[in-house]
C-alpha cells in the first residue's frame, strides 16, 4: 500500500497454494490502518507470482477516502473534465488519445515493463 505520494505504508507476502482458474475467492483479508496516514486516497498494488517468483498478474486499485459527498463531488468533476477530454481527443474509437504514454505526447513515453497505463486524469 502507497500513500498519496507513493511513500509504501505496507508491504505484506502471502503464500498460497493452488488458486483455481478465473477465481474470485476470498483467501484473506486485507487489513491495514493507513486513513491517518494519507491525505485524499491510498493504493493498493497486488502482485501474483508463480513457485519461480515469475509475476503471472499483476493489478492496482486506488480508494478515497474521508467525506463521500465530497469524493461523489469529486468523482462528478472528473467526469466533466473526462468529456472536456473525450471531446478534444475524440470518443473510444480513438481510445489511445486518453493514454499519453502510448502516443508519447508532451514528452510522456510508455516503460512497458515497468508503468501501468494510466488514463489522462487517473
Amino acid at each position: 500500500m502507497r500513500d498519496d505520494a507513493g511513500k509504501v505504508l505496507s508491504e505484506k507476502k502471502f503464500d498460497l497454494a493452488v488458486i483455481q482458474e478465473n477465481s474470485a475467492k476470498l483467501f484473506f483479508p486485507v487489513q491495514e490502518k493507513v486513513l491517518k496516514s494519507v491525505k485524499e486516497k491510498f493504493f493498493v498494488y497486488l502482485e501474483l507470482t508463480n513457485k519461480k517468483g515469475e509475476v503471472i498478474s499483476k493489478n492496482d486499485y486506488f480508494f478515497l477516502i474521508g467525506d463521500q459527498e465530497k469524493a461523489s463531488a469529486r468523482f462528478k468533476e472528473w467526469k466533466t473534465e473526462r468529456v472536456n477530454q473525450e471531446n478534444i481527443h475524440g470518443r473510444y474509437g480513438s481510445y489511445y488519445h486518453f493514454f499519453e504514454e502510448f502516443t508519447e505526447q508532451n514528452g510522456k513515453k510508455l516503460e512497458s515493463e515497468t508503468q501501468t497505463p494510466r488514463a489522462i486524469g487517473f
